[in-house]
């Protein structure tokens, strides 16, 4: 382990941000781009609800903390409405505006919330009326 703590440009952090919440998927961490241990990432929100992720390399000591500065911006219905279609599938969600994921959050009464915590937008919407009732048929009944 080095005791050199040679740092990021704000265009690497941005960078390995945008690979975290990328559409691989938050199972590969990225890399250290000076020893090429994969890094440590906590996702954490800042109290006014900005993404905010603490990055750290166990392999050389480097870190930075990297927090989302864009301001909250609202999803097109149409982009809603694709979200939407996916989820119900059960299918991963890109964001149609930067190469990263769209995460999903049920609440109750059937809304959904779609955020993408990288590109700072956010909406909400309602299941399907027909939701529970496509579910119902879909879902195998217990013989016993």
């Amino acid at each position: 382990m080095t005791d050199i703590l040679l740092g990021y440009s704000e265009e690497e952090k941005e960078e390995i941000a945008r690979e975290y919440f990328g559409t691989g998927g938050r199972d590969e961490a990225p890399q250290c781009i000076h020893c090429g241990e994969s890094f440590d990432i906590r996702l954490d929100y800042t109290e006014s609800g900005a993404a905010q992720l603490k990055v750290s390399c166990p392999g050389c000591a480097n870190g930075f903390v990297w927090r989302q500065r864009r301001p909250i911006t609202s999803w097109r219905s149409l982009d809603l409405a694709y979200f939407m279609e996916r989820y119900l599938l059960n299918e991963s969600i890109p964001c149609p505006v930067d190469d990263c994921s769209v995460i999903s959050i049920e609440y109750s009464e059937g809304v959904i919330e779609f955020r993408c915590p990288y590109c700072n937008r956010s909406g909400r919407t309602s299941l399907p009326e027909d939701h529970h009732e496509r579910t119902a048929r879909l879902t195998p009944a217990f013989v016993s």
